[in-house]
């Protein structure tokens, strides 16, 4: 076998700055691949919700209408917060 497929000391437990350096670079930029969906979504639903005039008026736009049930769902949402904003 090979001795460092083994933990002998303590220094085979340090990460060096380079490698530390390199994880870290690569879990950002796996997080960046994987929010770009999503981004890309909320610039689309952003620019359609721009049209409304009012909450409600976002249930009225048909590009929203045409999205899955879960897009409806949060825009149903974020109307009844607004419906019951004032009511305390």
């Amino acid at each position: 076998m090979d001795d460092k497929c083994y933990i002998t000391s303590a220094e085979d437990l340090i990460t060096s700055h380079e490698q530390t350096r390199i994880g870290f670079i690569e879990a950002a930029l796996s997080k960046s691949h994987k929010a770009k969906p999503y981004i890309e979504q909320a610039k689309t639903l952003k620019s359609l919700a721009s049209r409304a005039s009012s909450p409600i008026g976002l249930l009225d736009i048909k590009e929203i209408q045409k999205r899955p049930a879960h897009g409806l769902r949060i825009i149903r949402q974020v109307i009844e917060v607004f419906h019951n904003c004032g009511q305390d």
